[in-house]
């Protein structure tokens, strides 16, 4: 049973400053993937040659970023067609995939808890359809690092999320305990 506590899950209380954060991680990150989407750096003789199209489905899979706090769910899936197309037309990927990781985490450590849970479904089809596209540059040990990315935004996710609620608790012992010694003192 949620709460509608645990469906806003602290989002009302994003700083500026966090929202700042994400919007320029997520122009770090598109520069990033971009320019290993233009130069080829990563690309292998049967990727197709980067073109506007590539950096188009690149920035698509990984600009959703800049919201990742604020609705991290459906950063995660929004991530997704960039990415797949990305598999499925042959381009290089490059450092695309960094979106659905980074978007993972987000859900775990920032989303409610029913997306938090949602979140492992939704990467497994994820991967389940990327698989299922047979992209030609991902080696053995390239879906290693991969789901060895995603194990530990997983980790990192729920640990982020757990110090975040012990805090919150906390603090609100910490207020009730200022707000009953206030009261004991008018009583006195």
């Amino acid at each position: 049973m949620t709460t509608a506590k645990d469906d806003l899950d602290g989002r009302a209380w994003l700083s500026a400053r966090q929202t700042v954060g994400d919007a320029v991680l997520a122009a770090v990150v598109v520069s990033v993937a971009v320019a290993i989407q233009v130069t080829g750096l990563d690309s292998i003789p049967a990727n197709r040659a980067p073109d506007a199209l590539g950096v188009l489905f690149t920035v698509a899979a990984v600009a959703p970023l800049a919201v990742r706090r604020r609705w991290p769910l459906a950063v995660l899936v929004a991530c997704l067609p960039g990415l797949l197309a990305l598999i499925a037309l042959h381009y290089s990927v490059g450092a695309a995939p960094l979106g659905l990781v980074l978007a993972f985490y987000s859900c775990i450590a920032w989303g409610s808890r029913r997306e938090a849970r949602a979140a492992a479904p939704v990467l497994v089809l994820a991967v389940g359809l990327a698989a299922a596209l047979g992209p030609i540059d991902l080696s053995v040990e390239g879906a290693l690092v991969q789901a060895a990315l995603y194990i530990g935004g997983a980790v990192i996710g729920w640990g982020v999320r757990e110090r975040r609620e012990l805090l919150a608790v906390r603090e609100t012992e910490a207020l009730r305990e200022v707000q009953a010694a206030r009261r004991q003192a008018e009583l006195e």
